[in-house]
């Protein structure tokens, strides 16, 4: 998630598309499998943020890969979409094109 979303930051300021309002939305593509939705949640909470969650499992792993490859985040995507997609089906079975944070339990 990290990878596309530093591509779609880059390619939009390289094509100088950046700025007030823009909306760029960032959809991925999981068969449900391999990620599923509560990952890109915790990763939307982080990018918004800029601050990982504590439940977030791989938050520490995440920030050492990001400072050890020196990694800044422009913030300028609007939005996040989920699509859980089988690879022998053509049509969605999950299409969200809002993906939030996860709400905290303990309020």
């Amino acid at each position: 998630m990290l990878e596309y979303t530093r591509e779609l930051e880059r390619k939009t300021a390289e094509a100088n598309l950046s700025g007030e309002n823009k909306l760029f939305v960032l959809a991925l593509c999981s068969d449900g499998f391999r990620w599923q939705q509560d990952g890109l949640e915790d990763f939307v909470s982080f990018y918004y943020s800029g601050v990982h969650r504590g439940d977030d499992a791989f938050s520490k792993a995440e920030l050492r890969y990001i400072s050890d490859k020196k990694i800044t985040l422009n913030r300028t995507i609007s939005q996040f979409a989920y699509m859980k997609r089988a690879q022998s089906q053509i049509r969605p079975a999950r299409l969200n094109w809002n993906v939030r944070p996860p709400k905290d339990p303990f309020f």
